[in-house]
């Protein structure tokens, strides 16, 4: 089965998000219900640690309903991630 744009839509897969320049290199993330964050400051993660953050996030959030399955008491569980960036243009 392709996946259309029109299927995205009636399985509910489709998402949408506004990025903003909030000035310097400051970026700005909104969600589709509004909520808004910073990203590209001093004081949060570039875009390409948030793609690879939200990569460990996803899969850790597989990982817990697994284990909420098979296990009673899960208490801690946490992803390390390490990855290597070209240094070169395009980074």
């Amino acid at each position: 089965m392709m996946l259309t744009p029109m299927l995205f839509r009636r399985f509910g897969l489709n998402m949408r998000g506004t990025v903003r320049w909030t000035g310097e290199e400051d970026l700005e993330g909104e969600t589709e219900n509004g909520t808004t964050f910073p990203f590209h400051t001093e004081d949060s993660p570039n875009p390409v640690q948030m793609v690879l953050l939200a990569h460990g996030g996803c899969s850790l959030l597989d990982v817990i309903t697994g284990l909420k399955h098979r296990m009673e008491n899960v208490r801690a569980c946490w992803v390390e991630l390490d990855s290597d960036r070209s240094e070169t243009l395009p980074r």
